[in-house]
């Protein structure tokens, strides 16, 4: 059964991310990673690994992500073998979303032969990485249509995707984003973290 961590604040997001993980391993998993908005380059970073969080640990020790924002996930493979590039967070094409994900899309092979026909590349095996890339297809338009984006935009293609999950989106534009999407318990929240930074 998959697990997910989130983290909002002032506090450095990795650590906590990494001690909200292992609070979760006993619930079996595959795979594990976390997705961070690195506070210095407003970038994601996005790390993965296969087999025990141990691996993910050893994989971080050299990084020093300063961002106070962030993701996990433990997987236990349902789509995709249990191999890094399944493991979550997922992103779009650009890196500008960060996707975990807990549950399956049971129309995912549907809009991703809509989402392939279109252009987009799938770096994965798996149907959550659908979710990151309707996101991004939505907030071009908004670009295009020279529209803001204040955040709703990441549950704009909830009606399109036919699950029963629990999933959690980050977003790095120029006003940070994070979404959490329970659809298990019928619940939308967008945060703008624009509102939490320190001045």
């Amino acid at each position: 059964m998959c697990g997910i961590v989130a983290v909002t604040g002032y506090k450095k997001a990795l650590p906590l991310l990494i001690n909200g993980l292992e609070k979760l391993e006993y619930r079996g998993y595959d795979s594990a990673g976390i997705a961070i908005i690195n506070s210095e380059t407003n970038c994601i970073s996005c790390n993965k690994a296969e087999g025990k969080l141990k691996n993910l640990i050893n994989n971080l020790n050299d990084k020093n992500i300063t961002g106070t924002v962030g993701i996990g996930h433990t997987r236990w493979a349902t789509h995709g073998k249990p191999e890094v590039k399944n493991a979550h967070p997922h992103t779009d094409s650009s890196g500008t979303i960060a996707v975990v994900q807990n549950g399956i899309i049971e129309n995912f092979q549907e809009l991703k032969n809509k989402l392939e026909k279109e252009g987009i590349i799938f770096n994965s095996d798996t149907d959550t990485e659908v979710i990151p890339h309707l996101i991004q297809r939505e907030l071009n338009t908004l670009s295009k249509l020279n529209l803001e984006n204040n955040g709703s935009t990441l549950f704009q293609n909830g009606k399109r995707i036919d699950s029963k999950a629990n999933r959690i989106v980050i977003f790095d534009g120029h006003q940070k984003h994070c979404g959490v999407d329970c659809t298990d318990e019928n619940v939308r929240v967008v945060i703008n973290f624009n509102y939490f930074e320190k001045k």
